[in-house]
């Protein structure tokens, strides 16, 4: 009578938990706002919210409205115009202790923008800008998220990281 007992309480906590996770799942599912609270249930990719979500990072309508943005805050040489358009992450990679390089770095792109650029769709939600006569990317992408573009400083990292022979 005791181990039945023991084995009714058991079965009754498993199915309890097993509710409790599917209601989280249910509700996460169609009352959060965000897509990357879904789990990625009946087959589709989780998605994750990118470097747009965050409040302190300007996002645009067009890829060349977020292109415009990175080359007029480049131009003149507006570091909180440009932590607007790249985000938090963006500073981590385009600034330093020293201002030489970096005013030196900025020239060289604005001189090879203007020289040629073009934006390359890498998917539909993903693009790269290209300058200069040599087509050199520029290694942050610009991901849309829903329906506006922004630059992801983050997957820039990951491509700055890459060995010269394997990045894009």
């Amino acid at each position: 009578m005791l181990l039945s007992r023991k084995n009714r309480e058991c079965s009754c906590v498993f199915v309890l938990g097993l509710i409790t996770v599917l209601m989280a799942f249910l509700v996460s599912g169609w009352f959060c706002g965000s897509v990357s609270a879904r789990m990625g249930g009946f087959g589709a990719p989780t998605i994750w919210p990118s470097d747009a979500y965050k409040k302190d990072q300007d996002t645009y309508m067009s890829l060349e409205g977020a292109v415009d943005a990175l080359v007029d805050a480049l131009s003149t040489n507006d570091e909180e115009k440009l932590l607007a358009v790249l985000g938090p992450e963006g500073k981590k990679l385009f600034f330093s202790d020293g201002g030489v390089d970096e005013r030196a770095a900025r020239e060289r792109f604005i001189r090879a923008y203007h020289e040629k650029n073009r934006i390359i769709k890498v998917g539909s939600k993903t693009a790269v800008l290209e300058i200069g006569n040599e087509d050199l990317p520029f290694p942050v992408p610009i991901e849309k998220v829903g329906k506006r573009w922004s630059f992801s400083a983050k997957q820039g990292k990951v491509e700055l990281l890459k060995p010269p022979d394997r990045q894009q």
